[in-house]
Order: C-alpha cells, then structure tokens, then sequence
C-alpha cells in the first residue's frame, strides 16, 4: 500500500517546509529593511554631489563675471608686494652703509 500517508511523516515534512517558509520571509524582510536603508544614504550622498557641484558652478560663474576685476586685483597685489620687497632691500642698504 503505497499511497496511504503516514501521519507523522507528513507533519515533519509540514513543520520543516513552515520552517524554511518563516526563514525565506525573515531572510526577503531583512533584505528589504537593509535596501531602504541603503537607498536613504544613498540619496543622502547624492544631495551632497549636486550641492558641490552646484557650488562649483557658482564659483565658475562668479569668475567669468568678474575676470577683469580679480585680474587687476591680483596685479595690483603683486605689485604692491614687489614694491614693498625692494623699499625693504633699500632699506637694509642704507643701514649697510650707515654701519
């Protein structure tokens, strides 16, 4: 009699398949728990991208606008500094002198 069903049999088999069901759905909730996740920091970090870059362009921008005016202020900051280094060399030779 092969088709009569052995009641123990069948409620191991039974116990072991809701076991590896309750497994499957711990194991597909943590993944899913663990995607969210992810995808939060994930956007997170992508705010901050597009908010440097934003930043990056501003700053292009702003040079472009103001080309002419930080050239010449960069110039005339050189300049400045250049005179200021030779009255320091004349000055170091007069106390030369003096000595």
């Amino acid at each position: 009699m092969p088709f009569i069903i052995n009641n123990r049999h069948f409620i191991k088999e039974e116990k072991r398949m809701l076991e590896m069901l309750n497994k499957m759905w711990i194991g597909a909730t943590c993944r899913l728990h663990n995607f969210v996740e992810d995808f939060k920091h994930e956007e997170k970090g992508a705010a901050e991208i597009v908010a440097i870059i934003l930043v990056i362009v501003v700053v292009i921008a702003v040079v472009v606008v103001f080309r002419e005016r930080i050239m010449d202020l960069v110039s005339n900051t050189f300049d400045d500094a250049d005179k200021v280094k030779d009255t320091s060399f004349l000055e170091i030779g007069n106390l030369k002198t003096l000595l």
